[in-house]
């Protein structure tokens, strides 16, 4: 699991689907630069990406990123965002209510189910996905 600030993510990426992968894959795996030369990385650890929002499962999202559009990884990630983390600690409450979501919008989202007033997210449920 992984909790970072959704508004600096935002920030940092300029907006790019890529770029947020990117900083996930910074935030999940925390590398090391390679050297002095390594300006991406060099510049990621210095920001401190601590924040109320999670993934639970990053890994598996970013080992499987590059089978979804970048609309879907967007939609995703900013919808996980939304969710209370202090409800998953309290009641291990995964999934966001449809209530605060254009549902029209993400119907067709590969990584998202619409289950009454739920949405669920695909890589939250299990630790594999699929």
């Amino acid at each position: 699991m992984i909790l970072f600030d959704k508004t600096k993510l935002l920030k940092f990426s300029k907006g790019s689907t890529s770029n947020m992968i990117d900083i996930l894959w910074h935030i999940t795996y925390n590398p090391l630069p390679k050297s002095r030369g390594d300006i991406k990385r060099l510049k990621y650890c210095s920001i401190d990406w601590f924040g109320p929002s999670y993934l639970l499962n990053p890994e598996t999202f970013l080992d499987k990123h590059w089978r979804y559009s970048e609309k879907e990884l967007l939609q995703y990630v900013l919808l996980a965002a939304k969710r209370d983390y202090a409800e998953y600690k309290l009641f291990r409450t995964k999934t966001l209510q449809a209530e605060y979501v254009n549902v029209k919008a993400i119907e067709s989202n590969r990584l998202l189910t619409i289950t009454g007033n739920k949405i669920y997210f695909k890589f939250e449920e299990t630790k594999h996905g699929s």
